[in-house]
């Protein structure tokens, strides 16, 4: 069967963070924390990507439909740039994450994208900690992360799993293949 209306990537991103929102209205121990990251990778090949700063800035201060979210280009050892955002306010916190992101794919920057991060809080009995949700641009999908240390390899397998299953229960659309859970160890948040 063919398929007309064919959701693409950004459509389906924006659905993802309109859930994570309704999951932290309808749990009191589920909290979008304030900070998220776009990591790109740090290849100046388009005049948007040229003037990274300055058309963050541009686009997430102008107009009526502003946000206060802050906003700063960090640069890693690694050749990679994080767009890290900042807002206590969730919604408004990843309203400027999609208009990033979506502003990267309209310039031609898709390909420029490695991830994004969303850190989280959540006390219950299986997980009680903070825990990074990661989308991965080159499958289209979400997984979680929880490093135990700054050494690549160490993370918390089975309170993943508890984040995944909280999140599938609550219709997130994510990763099922954990060989495709790529942690990302250095998150600047």
């Amino acid at each position: 069967m063919i398929s007309f209306f064919k959701k693409n990537f950004i459509d389906q991103l924006w659905h993802n963070f309109e859930t994570l929102l309704e999951i932290e209205n309808k749990y009191p121990n589920f909290e979008i924390l304030p900070n998220s990251g776009v990591l790109i990778s740090d290849h100046n090949n388009n005049k948007f990507l040229s003037k990274i700063e300055i058309n963050i800035n541009k686009i997430l201060n102008d107009g009526d439909e502003s946000t206060s979210t802050s906003s700063k280009l960090l640069k890693d050892t690694e050749g990679m740039n994080w767009i890290h955002m900042k807002d206590p306010n969730s919604y408004d916190l990843l309203s400027s994450s999609y208009t990033i992101i979506n502003a990267l794919y309209n310039n031609n920057s898709i390909n420029n994208i490695i991830g994004f991060a969303l850190k989280f809080s959540i006390k219950n009995e299986e997980l009680n900690d903070d825990i990074y949700l990661i989308y991965r641009m080159d499958i289209k999908s979400f997984y979680p992360f929880l490093p135990t240390s700054e050494i690549v390899g160490q993370k918390d397998e089975d309170k993943e799993d508890a984040f995944f299953n909280f999140l599938l229960i609550n219709k997130i659309t994510l990763e099922k293949n954990k060989r495709k859970w790529l942690g990302i160890w250095g998150i600047p948040f």
